[in-house]
């Protein structure tokens, strides 16, 4: 847009109009001595002529050239969240400028609030406005300015509506009361500030979090009651941690979150890893592993080793050894007895942890003990 402004002659009778040339073209005729144009070309030089009117003719033309800026478009994804007595209000800058740069924002409210933020830096995209009602409903635009314009406004963006209503605090002294192998007890108390609606229940959430310590997707429960005030979570992942948290809620919406706290239930171990046979002897074979992970919380307290043999009618030999018993010790490696010479055993490993025995290791690994003096040594 360009906006051209003019006086009358000085000599001469009184004009009756003027004529706006753009280029040489015939723009308009006006009484007025202002016109403005839209239909220019950001970045394009034009020539702007004007010439007095009256009842002897048209008198000589006054020419300008003006290199059209033109005013910003709408600022972009402008969203709005209201509060206890305010709205925060926020947004993108406008795809196009105008051709200038973005000397700052205008933030509209209807109605008007008793302490709005009307002009905001260029480098905010962000405001918050104060002096609202609650439980009343209120429409807010956004417009940007350029260096071009300082004085005029972009394009509005389309109109976004908010309500302003009093949310519940976060609830207090939540923490976990118990927990277990796959299940945990969280207690909570009222929050201190309730809002201007009586309190429906509470909403829990949870987090768990992934191999690589990444949080997933967060699950959401509710619990009725407004005198509820303990919640009982099953279905936990042993050696997995968890973060969780708390939120009153009522009819105006969900309230503030307290603080989370975590939790990495205890259970039983995982499988241990990468079995395999690093030697064998005379009924014997030497077997080795990596500790499971996630371990339930707790380092293994003791491992047993199954040896079953491939061919039917021969017994499996099963031992088993502890971490804590120095005459029997075992960490990652075990000597295994009692295998006959000659016999393929595929060879399983489950750790062992105050909750009971985990799972057998998913790849086994195989051994057929044999008595020579090459195999002895790889047992020592």
């Amino acid at each position: 847009m360009i906006e051209l402004e003019w006086n009358a002659p000085a000599k001469g009778d009184r004009p009756t109009a003027y004529k706006v040339y753009i280029n040489g073209d015939l723009f308009e005729t006006t009484v007025l001595r202002a016109s403005r144009i839209l239909t220019v070309k950001t970045g394009t030089t034009y020539a702007f002529s004007v010439a007095a009117v009256n009842d002897a003719g048209e008198g000589p033309r006054v020419t300008v050239q003006e290199t059209a800026q033109v005013e910003p478009t709408e600022p972009l994804n402008v969203s709005a969240v209201p509060g206890n007595g305010w709205i925060d209000v926020s947004w993108d800058p406008p795809q196009d400028s105008g051709g200038t740069p973005i000397t700052g924002y205008r933030v509209n409210v209807d109605p008007k609030p008793s302490t709005p933020c009307v002009f905001v830096q260029p480098t905010d995209t962000f405001c918050r406005i104060t002096g609202v009602r609650n439980n009343r409903y209120y429409d807010i635009e956004v417009q940007a300015k350029n260096a071009a314009w300082p004085d005029l406004q972009g394009i509005e963006s389309p109109a976004v509506t908010a309500m302003p209503r009093s949310l519940p605090s976060g609830p207090r002294d939540f923490k976990i009361a118990s927990a277990g192998s796959k299940a945990v007890t969280l207690t909570w108390t009222a929050p201190k500030e309730v809002g201007n609606r009586p309190i429906l229940g509470y909403q829990i959430s949870y987090i768990e979090y992934n191999a690589y310590g990444e949080p997933e997707y967060p699950q959401i429960l509710r619990v009725p009651g407004a005198g509820t005030m303990e919640v009982r979570l099953t279905g936990l992942t042993p050696g997995v941690t968890y973060d969780f948290g708390i939120q009153a809620y009522t009819r105006a919406g969900v309230g503030a979150m307290t603080v989370n706290v975590q939790l990495m239930p205890l259970g039983l171990p995982a499988k241990p890893a990468r079995v395999e046979v690093i030697g064998v002897g005379d009924g014997a074979a030497k077997v080795r592993w990596e500790e499971p992970d996630p371990n339930g919380g707790m380092d293994p307290s003791e491992y047993r080793i199954t040896a079953t043999p491939t061919l039917p009618g021969e017994s499996p030999v099963v031992a088993t050894c502890t971490t804590k018993n120095p005459v029997e010790e075992c960490d990652t490696e075990f000597v295994l007895m009692g295998l006959k010479n000659g016999v393929t055993y595929s060879i399983s490993v489950a750790a062992k942890n105050k909750y009971g025995y985990g799972p057998d290791s998913t790849f086994p690994a195989f051994a057929t003990p044999e008595d020579t003096a090459d195999v002895r040594r790889a047992l020592r």
